[in-house]
């Protein structure tokens, strides 16, 4: 009986299991698909016959696929520094012969690029730049690259064509950071520079300024008015408190002109032009808009060369500004042909900034002003960005009004509502009523002034004796309201 049953349990060991059956099944049809796929994906004209020399008819951008990169992969190679570069697997379908053989024309044309593996670091220990961790890369495949995708999708650059744009690893990285895993905040920005556009690129242009600039403030906000980092900057343009009073920026308590999208141009187009002129390169110019001209200087000075690619390679540099230059380049490649990178670009009405205006004489509240217009206050601090508080400045240089923006169509309205608005007075000093349980750094951080203005403008006070029911003089702005009609004052007030 064993010898009959041996061969036979021998035989059914040598045979493969149902489930690797199944596996193999699967990952064949999977293998299959994918390879149809990026086949599909590409025009049958694009495949050359084995007799062709030439490749072929151009290809079209549409059908251009783009391989989605996976985040948990990038954040997982942090640390590994000699992992190959993903770029063409980013660009390009494994079995795409067109853009294989574009690039391999160019390695034969140019075999004295430059030298292969250059490696060099950017951004770290921060989880949005850890896909910027990828290192080495070869020069010379990050040029055929460039060269082959600028022949498949049309000419990139230059987009305008004054400032030189150049195939630089740098660049090639955020090219593909942008389409990857910074997809959807790039969309972001394209979309809202289709309405910054037209009121960005005319000020460039009368301030003698490359226009290619209006990509650094892409970069700098992702063209948001509201956008503020930790450094204190804000605005479009990311100006600092100090550089701002400098370039002729109002900043007070009831305005913050950096927050203007035509008054912060201007003044950025002022400081690039004198940057321009110090250092007489605009990659220098950029830089040193990013860090400060001092660093620049001192970059320049102890590496006795002026070429930011070569700065960007020493230590002298902040990290950011090292990837700060290259982001505005790659923003300019890809916003010269968003469809044939894959972006479908379509503006939002909503993001529309008016351009007329409207002289506002007396202090006006935002809402009641939108009630009476039949337009949402939102709105209406949104075609207003650089309002602070709730009411129109009180007080103007010269005594000048303020200059309101709403469509031509609210403004044909606003002489007809203007005398029916409430009238409104501002005082410096707020009387605030002492209530149970309240101390005086808690109403002084309510109000957001110090404790010992409180002290100082109310004698006799203790810090540790305060009286329920007494009131409290606060040196912050109050507004009273009066009413046309009957002339009551109503209480209110509005923080700095």
């Amino acid at each position: 009986m064993k010898k009959n049953l041996l061969p036979s349990l021998l035989i059914s060991k040598c045979q493969p299991s149902r489930l690797t059956f199944v596996l193999t099944t699967f990952f064949s049809i999977y293998t299959l698909l994918s390879m149809m796929s990026c086949a599909t994906s590409k025009p049958a004209t694009n495949r050359p016959s084995e007799n062709d020399s030439v490749l072929v008819p151009p290809f079209n951008p549409d059908n251009l696929s783009n391989a989605d990169a996976s985040d948990s992969d990038d954040e997982a190679d942090d640390e590994d520094e000699n992992s190959i570069s993903e770029l063409d697997d980013a660009e390009f379908c494994r079995d795409n012969i067109y853009g294989e053989y574009l690039k391999n024309k160019y390695l034969s044309d140019n075999l004295t690029a430059q030298n292969p593996e250059k490696s060099f670091k950017l951004a770290r220990n921060t989880r949005r730049h850890r896909y910027a961790t990828r290192s080495p890369y070869n020069q010379r495949q990050i040029e055929a690259l460039f060269f082959a995708r600028s022949r498949m999708v049309g000419e990139m650059v230059p987009y305008f064509g004054s400032i030189p744009v150049v195939a630089n690893p740098r660049v090639e990285h955020w090219i593909s950071y942008f389409k990857n895993s910074g997809r959807s905040s790039f969309l972001k920005w394209l979309v809202r520079g289709e309405t910054v556009r037209d009121l960005v690129l005319p000020i460039l242009k009368d301030e003698g300024l490359p226009p290619e600039f209006l990509f650094l403030s892409m970069v700098e906000s992702g063209f948001s008015n509201q956008a503020y980092s930790h450094a204190k900057a804000t605005g479009p343009w990311q100006f600092m408190p100090g550089t701002a009073q400098l370039y002729g920026l109002e900043m007070n308590m009831w305005i913050d002109e950096r927050r203007d999208p035509v008054k912060s141009t201007l003044a950025a187009a002022h400081l690039l032009r004198d940057l321009y002129k110090d250092f007489g390169d605009w990659y220098l110019a950029m830089a040193a808009y990013n860090a400060g001209s001092g660093r620049v200087r001192k970059a320049i000075r102890m590496t006795g060369t002026s070429d930011f690619w070569k700065l960007a390679d020493s230590a002298y540099l902040p990290v950011e500004t090292k990837n700060y230059v290259p982001q505005v380049l790659a923003a300019l490649q890809l916003s010269a042909n968003p469809k044939g990178h894959g972006f479908d670009v379509v503006a939002d009405p909503m993001d529309g900034m008016p351009v007329t205006t409207v002289a506002v004489k007396n202090p006006a509240q935002i809402s009641e002003v939108s009630i009476k217009l039949g337009i949402p206050e939102k709105l209406l601090r949104h075609w207003n960005p650089e309002l602070i508080n709730a009411i129109t400045p009180p007080q103007r240089k010269g005594g000048a009004p303020y200059a309101l923006r709403l469509t031509p169509e609210l403004a044909n309205k606003w002489t007809a509502i203007e005398e029916t608005l409430e009238l409104v007075e501002v005082k410096d000093v707020l009387l605030h009523r002492i209530r149970r349980g309240e101390t005086l750094g808690a109403i002084a951080a309510r109000y957001r002034v110090d404790t010992k203005k409180i002290l100082s403008i109310n004698p006799g006070l203790r810090a540790s004796r305060l009286k329920i029911g007494t009131d409290l003089a606060v040196p912050t702005t109050s507004i009273i309201q009066k009413s046309r009609s009957t002339k009551k004052q109503a209480s209110t007030r509005t923080r700095a």
